[in-house]
């Protein structure tokens, strides 16, 4: 299966992003940024794809991983506003975890093929990172970075105790987060855009949920082609924040506003080919 259908599938989302955001009559400069974002995103992936090779060794993705779990704990120590989700410059404002969190996975399953004190850099990198999203707080992000986790942690090599410490610390903080209060308002064409489909018609929803769907069903059909557990483990990321998108608690990927989501994505795609050999 070639990795351009997972560009292939994220499309549709983009697209009714526009049009949802043109019906709430959105500020111009947010539907510009909008569509510079996914433009750039796009060509940037479809690039990589025909023309790096990646040589990124596995002993050496622990510090990568330790590097972005830091960047997931940036906002904490940056950002103003509470909640601690997002960095800022010139007036843009990044949500962070959305862009690290799917290509962390992806490494993260390769890294824990690796020996191991490879595999144990990999795992604090990790809890860094669920340090992190806890303290922002971000209970969705959260649950479903612990939820991909779990079929990662568990094809390593490390004995069953060192295996089940890990996945309990992730989903026990992951469920502690719910009792976290979020100060966070939902945005109509941001966390809200399901409810926003469902007044303009019946069908609008059936589209926006379709097209809300495609990109993490496409990740799944492309783990199952490739026998790959690290796509798997970001198809689950993606499907848990599509689960929980009903409720308004994060944004929908893909699906309305925000450059976050479609960064982490289209990341994500521009590596998954190189990375996903040999990756079972």
């Amino acid at each position: 299966m070639s990795p351009y259908t997972l560009i292939a599938a994220a499309i549709p989302a983009l697209l009714g992003s526009f049009l949802l955001l043109n019906f709430v009559a959105a500020p111009r400069a947010l539907l510009v940024q909008q569509a510079a974002v996914a433009v750039v995103a796009l060509v940037a992936a479809t690039f990589t794809l025909r023309h790096f090779k990646s040589n990124l060794t596995v002993k050496r993705m622990p510090w990568l991983l330790l590097g972005m779990a830091m960047l997931v704990c940036a906002p904490l120590i940056i950002a103003s506003s509470v909640p601690h989700r997002w960095l800022g410059m010139f007036g843009f404002r990044l949500y962070i975890a959305p862009v690290v969190l799917p290509l962390f996975l992806l490494y993260w399953h390769r890294a824990l093929s690796g020996d191991k004190t490879t595999i144990n850099l990999s795992i604090i990198a990790a809890l860094v990172a669920g340090v992190g999203l806890i303290a922002q707080p971000d209970a969705a992000q959260l649950t479903a970075f612990a939820l991909a986790s779990v079929p990662v942690i568990w094809i390593s090599s490390n004995s069953l105790s060192m295996r089940l410490l890990p996945i309990g610390l992730l989903l026990g903080a992951a469920g502690f987060s719910w009792n976290i209060p979020d100060p966070l308002t939902p945005v109509p064409y941001v966390e809200g855009v399901f409810i926003l489909a469902s007044r303009f018609s019946v069908w609008a929803l059936l589209s926006a949920v379709i097209a809300c769907a495609l990109p993490a069903i496409a990740l799944a059909l492309f783990a199952y082609r490739m026998r790959s557990l690290g796509v798997f483990s970001v198809s689950l990321y993606f499907a848990t924040l599509y689960l929980l998108a009903p409720a308004q608690v994060t944004p929908v990927p893909l699906l309305g506003f925000g450059a976050g989501p479609i960064l982490g994505y289209f990341l994500l795609v521009s590596q998954v080919r190189r990375l996903n050999s040999n990756a079972v």
